[in-house]
């Protein structure tokens, strides 16, 4: 039997058609057999949210750690001729739009001061940003557009 499946995969611009996979989701096909006509159409909607909001999880997972390792770069090579260490991870909680994520950042150390840094702060907000009501007890950094002004408190 067919399905659909979705891939995520990470493409290098000197050879495009050579692709590694990041993540891999297949679509269960529904049993109609099963399905009243006046709901059917609601549970593939619904099935197709859910696997729809787990892609795009994955897919800012992979957009992040592309943006944290230029971020790293840019701040190695700012730091030059020294050499920085990297020093393992950290990880920070986001409220998203889909739902909470768990995003690692690098963590640098520069042998000369000991200093550790985490150059993917530089573009979160500060201190842990805003969190939502909903969000309060996790201390999650919030992502600005699913956070309103209005609904928000810095943390």
């Amino acid at each position: 039997m067919r399905h659909i499946r979705v891939l995520i995969c990470q493409v290098d611009a000197g050879t495009p058609d050579l692709m590694s996979e990041l993540a891999c989701f297949d679509l269960a096909t529904p049993d109609m057999a099963t399905q009243q006509p006046e709901t059917a159409l609601d549970a593939v909607e619904a099935t197709t949210q859910e696997t729809g909001n787990a892609i795009l999880r994955r897919l800012l997972h992979a957009q992040w750690d592309q943006i944290d390792a230029a971020l790293v770069a840019r701040h190695c090579a700012q730091v030059a001729p020294a050499v920085v260490h990297q020093d393992g991870q950290e990880t920070v909680t986001v409220a998203s739009r889909f739902g909470l994520l768990h995003l690692r950042r690098q963590v640098c150390v520069d042998p000369l001061t000991q200093e550790h840094t985490l150059p993917g702060n530089a573009v979160l907000p500060p201190h842990g940003g805003c969190s939502s009501p909903a969000d309060s007890r996790s201390g999650a950094v919030c992502c600005p557009r699913s956070c309103p002004l209005s609904q928000s408190r810095v943390s």
